[in-house]
């Protein structure tokens, strides 16, 4: 399958882990939109209820925060009653009870339906069609290579993803760490945004190789000192001719594609741009910058499908994993652990950078995903490791999860 995913375009800077608040985009908290989607109704009045007024005042100050503009005052009305729709929506779901898992709050999807939401992203029914690989020369519909779609690889592809990558991480024998944090050890970048470019599976594998990296060089201290690298994920979309930059891509490509190159540049060096550079861009940029030391991927493994098998594999680096990323709450998720039902139909790429339990023991995979830190917790989202979807995980994490093994 290939992943295609879009958001909107915005490079923001050092990552703002802030579970409790809304954040605009200029960082700051938005008081009244606070308080019409984030009280308790334990603490409204008994004849309260979401005011017209004060939503109107607080739409505006959203559009304001997040730069919205609209081409004319049919447009902005339009996106108006969508925004109060939403409204409503995050408000009921936060004051369910008992309280939920998780909760809902404004981002930069907030005046979008969920339909616009997949159209724009690429997700679910709106997940692009087919592609068919060059070696196979049957057009018969299964062996045609889906992209976001719940159908597992061909046996042609799993061959070739066979040859290119060591056997599979299987389930610990060792007991595993009750809690790992990536992102607090220090081996995970800001979170980026991939704007309005299908890029997701450049970012989740560039995600792992920067943690790999990092792991691998005794913090980045072992190749002169140089740290946590933010790596380019421009280089792939300029230089990987596997996939297919903007309109999608695999992780595991991605791998196969540094393992041919000598190594990555930096995003500081590559700087992402949205697109891919056609007539030589990759030629000309890769003259332009200077390889980072130990970022050479010699191959890749593939996660066994199952709790422990990634929870082996957190336990090591960073890994690239693929989710179903559809729905109204995964669209203005904005805290918590999202236990929501969701099915495995993956559509998706991101990276998962640790586990651990809730406040209220309820155990959680810690995702960094790439549409800026002003969607999740800061541009995470911790996804529930309990799911009924078996081996699979909670909207099928577990299900295509892997992880590059660098040349150090």
């Amino acid at each position: 399958m290939k992943f295609v995913c879009h958001s909107i375009f915005l490079i923001l800077g050092v990552l703002q882990y802030k579970p409790y608040n809304v954040l605009g985009s200029d960082g700051n908290t938005n008081n009244l939109i606070d308080t019409l989607t984030y009280r308790s109704v334990d603490a409204l009045p008994e004849d309260s209820k979401l005011d017209l007024s004060q939503s109107l005042i607080a739409f505006d100050e959203w559009k304001n925060n997040f730069r919205k503009e609209y081409l004319d005052e049919e447009e902005a009305l339009f996106r108006r009653d969508i925004w109060l729709e939403n409204n409503k929506y995050i408000f009921n779901h936060n004051n369910k009870k008992p309280t939920p898992s998780y909760l809902l709050g404004h981002n930069q999807f907030s005046d979008k339906t969920v339909d616009e939401f997949h159209k724009y992203n690429f997700l679910a029914e709106h997940s692009p069609g087919e592609i068919k690989p060059s070696f196979i020369s049957s057009n018969n519909p299964n062996d045609l290579f889906l992209r976001g779609s719940r159908y597992e690889s061909p046996p042609q592809i799993q061959a070739v993803r066979i040859l290119h990558s060591k056997p599979q991480i299987t389930n610990s024998t060792t007991p595993l760490s009750q809690a790992i944090n990536w992102t607090d050890l220090g081996a995970v970048t800001p979170v980026k945004n991939q704007g309005m470019c299908g890029s997701c599976w450049a970012f989740s594998a560039i995600a792992a190789i920067e943690g790999a990296r990092y792991v691998e060089t005794n913090n980045g201290t072992d190749d002169g000192g140089l740290g946590l690298v933010s790596l380019s994920e421009q280089q792939l979309l300029d230089c990987d001719l596997k996939d297919h930059a903007c309109m999608g891509g695999l992780m595991d490509n991605a791998f196969e594609y540094d393992e041919s190159a000598d190594g990555l540049c930096s995003e500081e060096d590559w700087p992402y741009a949205g697109r891919r550079h056609h007539f030589f861009g990759c030629r000309i940029n890769k003259a332009k910058c200077s390889v980072v030391n130990n970022t050479k991927v010699s191959s890749f493994k593939d996660i066994t499908p199952s709790t422990v098998g990634l929870k082996t594999a957190l336990s090591q680096q960073p890994v690239s994993v693929a989710i179903e990323a559809s729905g109204a709450d995964f669209q203005l998720y904005h805290s918590g652990v999202y236990d929501k039902k969701c099915g495995v139909e993956l559509d998706h790429g991101v990276a998962a950078v640790g586990y651990g339990s809730s406040e209220d023991n309820q155990e959680y995979w810690l995702i960094k995903n790439s549409w800026g830190p002003e969607w999740g917790e800061g541009g995470y989202i911790r996804m529930s490791i309990d799911s009924e979807n078996g081996e699979d995980g909670q909207c099928g994490i577990q299900s295509k999860a892997s992880i590059p093994i660098l040349d150090v």
